[in-house]
Order: structure tokens, then sequence, then C-alpha cells
């Protein structure tokens, strides 16, 4: 949940690459949870995820503002 918060945080300032974002956590379990948290914030709409190209950076963008249910999923404490 704490990398949860911390990339919807990051995201909400603007689009953001999503290699950025990875660069600035300190462990590899950080970042698996940061790459777990995108496509589960992907699944549930609350952010849109852009990649220009192949092998392009994929750029990850707000789609709405996440709510308390959103961060519950997020959380793993709903089904």
């Amino acid at each position: 949940e704490e990398v949860a918060n911390w990339m919807i945080r990051r995201i909400q300032k603007g689009p953001r690459e999503l290699n950025d974002l990875m660069r600035s956590l300190g462990s590899t379990g950080q970042r698996v949870m940061a790459f777990l948290c995108t496509l589960e914030m992907a699944k549930i709409g609350l952010i849109d995820v852009r990649q220009s190209g192949h092998l392009g950076p994929v750029v990850l963008q707000t789609a709405r503002t996440p709510d308390d249910t959103d961060m519950m999923l997020l959380a793993g404490g709903a089904s």
C-alpha cells in the first residue's frame, strides 16, 4: 500500500515515465511492487499507460482520482 500511495502521489503531479519512477526506488522488492501496482492501477482505470513506439518510454498518467475503494483494491483488501 505504501508503494501504491507513493506512485499515485507522483503520477498525480503529471505524466511520469515508469523508468524514472523505478529508478527512484531503493530495492528490487519496491520495484516489483511498483510494477505490480502499475498493472493494478491500469486494470481498475486509475492510470493510463502509454508507449509511443517499440522500446520507447512507458508513460503513466492519471486517468481519475483514486477513492477509498481503489486503495482497498490496491492493498488487496477487496476481491
